[in-house]
Order: C-alpha cells, then structure tokens, then sequence
C-alpha cells in the first residue's frame, strides 16, 4: 500500500515558521487552520458501522475518504492564501524536505528534535539515494543471476526496503525476462 503524499498540514507550525519566515498572525491563522482540520479530520475517521457486506462496507470506507481527501485540499488552500506570492514559492520546497525525511523512515514527530540543518538533511538525502541505487543494482544483479521473486522479496523485506519499492520488483523482472528472450 502507497503512503499518502506528505503535504502542508503534516508540517509542524514551527518548521513552516522558520522555513517561510511566518509573522505571529500568520501563525496564529495557520494554527487555526490546522486545529480545526485536525477536529474535522477526526470527525470523519469515525468508522462507519459494519453492515456484513463486503461492497457497502468498502464504498463507505471509499465515501469516507473521499471526504477527507476533500476537506484536506479545502484546509491546504485555506493556509495557501494566509501566505505571501513569496511564501507560496517556497512551499512546495519546504514540503518536497520534509518528505525527504519521510522517505528516509524518520517520523515527522521525531524531526523536531533531531533538528537538522539544510545541509544535513540534504547529505541524510544522499546517503539515502546512493542506499537506493546500490540495492537496485543488487536486485538487478539478483535478477540477472536467475534468483526468483520470492526469494529477492525474502531478502529485501529483510533489508526493511519500502513497499512501493518491492512493487517495482515486477517491473525489472519483466524487464529483465524481455532483455533474456531478446538475447536468444
């Protein structure tokens, strides 16, 4: 299952204001803001009750959120237009960072007190890269070597490799077998 894209509302009121050089107004609107989506966000997550049926009970879970999806866009405008032209700039540049962190598996809850510096994060961001790009030698190596699927899921869930990482599995296998038949 895909993790759900990081975006504004998921960033502490004391990294956006550091990072987008907030006034005590904006802050206080963004607090709001973020207070009052975190209310209705609860609201919603209500679980709807069972019914025994598969399909009803997944289009309610879907209508849920699909509802949330909504209300959470609605909150991100809303901070949107608290900011400057200049503040807007810079948004996607503070959230793109503290997605890297999550990339990286450290919790947003714990970035606050490793309070790293840009440079810092950006070397932890690298280091993460180059990780990437040594195990999807591997797995190409692994693949090329005749190892099945099942084994190479074995090993890299033990390495911990992100899920959305193991899908592409399939992709180089196919890639791979396609490369196999073309040699022949």
């Amino acid at each position: 299952m895909r993790q759900r894209a990081l975006t504004v509302l998921d960033i502490s009121l004391r990294k956006l204001g550091s990072a987008l050089t907030l006034t005590n107004d904006q802050k206080g609107q963004i607090a709001q803001i973020k207070e009052d989506w975190d209310g209705k966000r609860q609201d919603l997550m209500v679980p709807p009750t069972q019914t025994g049926d598969m399909n009803t009970d997944q289009a309610n879970r879907r209508a849920v959120m699909e509802k949330v999806r909504a209300g959470e866009a609605a909150a991100i405008r809303q901070i949107e237009a608290v900011l400057t032209d200049d503040q807007k700039q810079l948004l996607p540049k503070v959230v793109k960072q503290e997605s890297s962190l999550n990339t990286l598996g450290i919790p947003l809850r714990l970035e606050t007190q490793l309070d790293l510096s840009a440079g810092e994060l950006d070397k932890l961001v690298a280091i993460a890269a180059d990780a990437q790009k040594q195990t999807a030698r591997i797995l190409r190596l692994m693949i090329r070597g005749g190892f099945t699927s099942t084994v190479i899921y074995k090993i890299l869930r033990n390495w911990k490799v992100p899920e959305e990482d193991l899908a592409e599995i399939e992709l180089l296998e196919e890639e791979a077998a396609a490369h196999h038949v073309e040699e022949e």
